[in-house]
């Protein structure tokens, strides 16, 4: 299995094909917070990439994460969250 860790969101730009997408969702997420870039692990054979974000490094903040999926299926990337932790709990992540 070939896999990469994207580790600056430079490098994430760079060598993700759908990171404006994907940066995209992440900044349109309804929260409490804003979402910065952390890692992106991707695995080029499957076009699968899991970029996750975290939120401002307070004590308030310490535990929310956003994690988005995206793979490519038939020449289209089907982006989603997988997993949103934060404090609005009544609203599901969808997209």
């Amino acid at each position: 299995m070939k896999t990469c860790v994207l580790k600056t969101e430079e490098d994430f730009t760079d060598y993700c094909p759908c990171s404006c997408k994907i940066l995209e969702l992440a900044e349109s997420m309804k929260t409490d917070a804003m979402w910065f870039f952390d890692s992106c692990y991707s695995n080029y054979i499957r076009h699968s990439y899991f970029v996750t974000f975290k939120s401002y490094v307070t004590d308030e903040y310490k535990d929310y994460i956003l994690t988005i999926q995206a793979i490519k299926i038939d020449d289209e990337w089907d982006i989603k969250v997988i997993k949103k932790v934060d404090n609005l709990l009544n609203e599901i992540a969808t997209r």
